[in-house]
């Protein structure tokens, strides 16, 4: 099983090479506890990423900070690979700024769409 620090350098990249700016959220004792990995600029829009290896979840703290930051409005990932980071460029970031919502829909039919915390899961139903 690949590494989180992987995983998140992988994504990173992956991201950057579709135009996004990106930055990673540093842990710490200055930091905010619970903030997603990565917080990703495109297209004038935001989204925030968690990065896990495949099979883990959010702590119950970065879950409650993920509350926080979709009440804001804004959108939350959990992703567990490249291939996730990728799917939440295209749906959040590289499609119309005028239609959001519609990555909340086809997000709760496909299951991936976690209510209780308002994050996305990327890579689909038991992943």
């Amino acid at each position: 099983m690949p590494l989180e620090k992987s995983i998140k350098v992988a994504c990173m990249k992956a991201l950057r090479e579709r135009g996004a700016l990106v930055y990673k959220n540093h842990g710490g004792p200055m930091g905010v506890r619970g903030i997603p990995d990565l917080v990703v600029h495109a297209n004038g829009r935001t989204i925030y990423i968690e990065i896990k290896q495949p099979g883990e979840k959010p702590t119950e703290i970065q879950e409650s900070e993920h509350r926080k930051l979709v009440a804001a409005g804004i959108p939350v990932c959990v992703c567990t690979s490249k291939e996730d980071a990728e799917a939440a460029f295209d749906r959040y970031l590289a499609g119309d700024p005028h239609n959001p919502g519609g990555a909340i829909v086809e997000a709760i039919r496909a299951g991936r769409y976690n209510a209780r915390v308002g994050a996305f899961k990327m890579g689909g139903k038991g992943k």
